[in-house]
C-alpha cells in the first residue's frame, strides 16, 4: 500500500485538515485497500470508487498526494512556527521520508534530531559543512571534512573532524546509510520500533551521542 494514498484519503475524510486524524481513521482507510478474498490490494480508483468520493473529492485525494511528493504541505495555522523553522522542515522533509522508505527511520525522528542538533540548520556546522546532525569523520570516511571544536563528554572539549557535505539532503540521506551501517543501532532495536519515543530512546540507548549531563547522565542531544 501507498502510504501517501492513504494519508490523502484521510485528509479528504476528515474534511480536508491534518489535524485530529486518529491512528484509528487511518487503519480504516488502509484496509480498504485490502481485498479480503485474496489480501491483494485495491488500485487507488477502485479505493475511490469504493467510498463513493465525488470528483471534486478525487481531485483533492489527487492534489494532496502531489503536495506530498513535493513536500508542500501546508500546515494550519495555529501549529506553524516562525518562516524559517517551517522552512527548515520543508527543505528536509523529503529526504526524511526517503530514509523512512529505506531504512524505516521515522520522519518524526529525522526532522527532531536535524532540529536539536543544527539548532534549525543554524549551526555553525550546518551552514559550513551542510552537518545537520553532527555526524563525525572517522578513519574510514572518504569524504569531504570540516574541523570544529566540540564537547565530547560534560565539559571536555576537543578538536573533532565532521562529515561535510555539498547539500543538506546529502547530510540527510548519509544519516541514514550512518545508522544503517552501525551494528549497534540494529543491536538496540532502533529500526524495529514503532513510535517515536521508542525510537528516540533505541537511539540513545546504542551511543549516538557522547553528551552528558553534570551528573554524567548522558543526553541524547
Amino acid at each position: 500500500m501507498n502510504w501517501r494514498e492513504i494519508a490523502a484519503i484521510a485528509v479528504v475524510e476528515n474534511n480536508n485538515s491534518f489535524l485530529n486524524i486518529k491512528n484509528e481513521d487511518i487503519e480504516h482507510t488502509a484496509k480498504t485497500f485490502i481485498k479480503t478474498s485474496t489480501n491483494e490490494v485495491f488500485s487507488l480508483e477502485e479505493v475511490l470508487k469504493k467510498l463513493n468520493f465525488t470528483t471534486k473529492e478525487k481531485r483533492r485525494v489527487y492534489k494532496y498526494i502531489e503536495e506530498i511528493k513535493n513536500c508542500k504541505i501546508n500546515l494550519p495555522k495555529d501549529i506553524k512556527g516562525e518562516d524559517y523553522q517551517m522552512n527548515f522542515i520543508n527543505e528536509i522533509l523529503e529526504g526524511s521520508i526517503y530514509n523512512y522508505e529505506k531504512y524505516n527511520i521515522m520522519p518524526s525522528v529525522t526532522i527532531a534530531q536535524a532540529i536539536i542538533e543544527s539548532n534549525w540548520g543554524k549551526s555553525e556546522l550546518a551552514i559550513s559543512g551542510n552537518n545537520l546532525f553532527g555526524i563525525k569523520a572517522d578513519g574510514k570516511y572518504k569524504g569531504e571534512t570540516i574541523s570544529f571544536k566540540t564537547k565530547e563528554f560534560y565539559n571536555v572539549v576537543i578538536d573533532g573532524y565532521f562529515r561535510k557535505y555539498k547539500n543538506k539532503n546529502q547530510s540527510i540521506k548519509d544519516h541514514g546509510i550512518f545508522l544503517n551501517e552501525n551494528k549497534r543501532y540494529k543491536d538496540h532495536g532502533f529500526f524495529k520500533e514503532k513510535n517515536y519515543k521508542n525510537q528516540c530512546l533505541s537511539l540513545e540507548n546504542a551511543g549516538y551521542s557522547t553528551a552528558e549531563n553534570y551528573d554524567g547522565e548522558k543526553n541524547l542531544w
